[in-house]
C-alpha cells in the first residue's frame, strides 16, 4: 500500500502548481446553484474571472497535473 494524502492537502498541491497560470481549484460549498452547475471541484481562470473546467476529480486532476506520485493514494476528509 502507498503513501495516503488528504483531499485537503491534494487540493494545496494542485493550486501551488496552478498559480502562475492564474488557476484556481475550489470547492463549491453546501448544494447552491455553484454545485449544481460546476460539481463540488472546479477550476477558475481568476485572471479572465471564469470557469476554465468542471467538475474535476480531484485525483485524477492532480495525477494529470504531475503532482501525485502513481504511490499516493487519496483519503476523503470529512470536511470536504
Amino acid at each position: 500500500m502507498g503513501f495516503t494524502v488528504t483531499k485537503d492537502a491534494l487540493i494545496k498541491r494542485v493550486n501551488r502548481r496552478l498559480a502562475p497560470e492564474c488557476l484556481m481549484l475550489r470547492v463549491a460549498r453546501g448544494d447552491g446553484m455553484v454545485l449544481r452547475e460546476y460539481g463540488r471541484h472546479y477550476v477558475v481562470d481568476l485572471c479572465r474571472n471564469q470557469v476554465e473546467r468542471a467538475d474535476v476529480d480531484v485525483e485524477e486532476y492532480a495525477r494529470e497535473l504531475g503532482v501525485m506520485k502513481d504511490w499516493e493514494q487519496m483519503r476523503e476528509d470529512e470536511a470536504a
